[in-house]
């Protein structure tokens, strides 16, 4: 064979692939559905999920419940030691007792006592007094037996009202000791009661985060509590779309566990305030269906449905140019409006009608 009988078929095989590779990257334009939506990723959070914080410092002695045990509201989880709270509760009870109104009552007594006596002494220093004075005015008795008498009478009345007064004085005193010592004990009481950490609600121990004898204080977390039953989805918005997002929008949800599946969910929540290190914002959802199985901090992908439209002119995205052109089969190009677009396909409003033939663009 000569060389130029293989060089006319070597440009015969470049002609037919050069045409199929043409022909390959022809596309004619159809009608089809689009959807606009809005990238976010987050994460599953438990309902209710919280992490528990001491509210006081302490010795961690005690851990009454392991990871994934289910739990009750109300029900004690860690119980934290602190001598110096515990011998301050104890004084304070002791305190309590002894400034208790029936403790102190035999000092009541005694004055009631005096007082029963002043009164005695009053009453007979006062009919003394009115003889004497009857005597007196009838110049039977000197100017000083009349005095003497008047000065027993008054004196006897001063002590009776001073200890009346001190009386009452010393029931408001206990009164007070007994309420205030009351008080100092309900405070200790509520005190001690912080060392006994208890559940928020009903659910999950999903994390425990400090083992037993640490060193814990109200800066330390200490567990993650959550529903073992409902979920929802927290997800990272970037501030360019939040003007697009609304309560109620649908969503599809991707999730690294349940891989080649999707899942519905809607938006319940958007948190109104930019995170200013992450430029971003947090919305919530709920799953229309919630998957089977769940965990918090599982990783996911959703894409927010902002608008969608049925029977538009659409073509893939990288068939048009970043001046918003395509290219026709003879190589020209042509401006084209668009409406609708996502990261795969984009609605032609404008430039182009169905059964169009377009290559892709060099």
């Amino acid at each position: 064979m000569s060389n130029s009988s293989i060089f006319l078929g070597m440009i015969f095989i470049l002609f037919i692939l050069f045409s199929c590779s043409e022909e390959k990257n022809e596309l004619v334009v159809k009608r089809s559905s689009i959807v606009e939506s809005v990238y976010a990723s987050g994460i599953i959070k438990s309902k209710g999920q919280y992490t528990l914080f001491p509210k006081t410092n302490g010795i961690l002695k005690n851990i009454l419940v392991e990871e994934g045990d289910l739990i009750r509201q109300n029900q004690v989880l860690f119980v934290i030691e602190n001598e110096n709270s515990k011998i301050s509760s104890q004084n304070a009870y002791l305190l309590k007792e002894f400034n208790s109104f029936n403790n102190q009552k035999d000092k009541l007594d005694d004055i009631l006592l005096q007082i029963d006596l002043a009164k005695s002494k009053f009453k007979s220093d006062s009919i003394n007094f009115s003889r004497q004075k009857t005597l007196w005015t009838k110049k039977v008795i000197s100017d000083i037996e009349f005095e003497q008498a008047e000065l027993l009478y008054k004196s006897s009345k001063t002590q009776t009202q001073s200890l009346q007064k001190k009386y009452n004085d010393l029931k408001k005193q206990l009164q007070f000791s007994e309420d205030q010592s009351k008080k100092t004990y309900e405070l200790s009481s509520n005190n001690e009661n912080d060392f006994l950490l208890k559940s928020d609600l009903t659910g999950k121990i999903y994390g425990i985060l400090k083992e037993k004898g640490e060193m814990v204080g109200p800066q330390n977390p200490l567990a993650i509590i959550g529903s073992d039953k409902e979920f929802y989805v927290e997800l990272q918005i970037d501030e360019k779309d939040i003007s697009k997002i609304e309560k109620n929008q649908p969503l599809e949800i991707k999730l690294d566990s349940y891989p080649n599946q999707s899942f519905s969910a809607q938006i319940t929540k958007i948190i109104p305030i930019l995170n200013e290190r992450t430029k971003t914002f947090t919305i919530e959802a709920v799953f229309s269906v919630q998957p089977k199985i769940l965990y918090p901090n599982l990783s996911l992908e959703a894409n927010i449905v902002i608008n969608k439209k049925e029977k538009a002119l659409v073509i893939p995205f990288n068939y048009l140019t970043l001046n918003e052109e395509v290219v026709l089969p003879d190589g020209s190009k042509r401006k084209v409006k668009i409406g609708l677009k996502n990261f795969e396909n984009v609605e032609i409003i404008h430039g182009l009608k169905e059964n169009d033939r377009i290559i892709l663009p060099q």
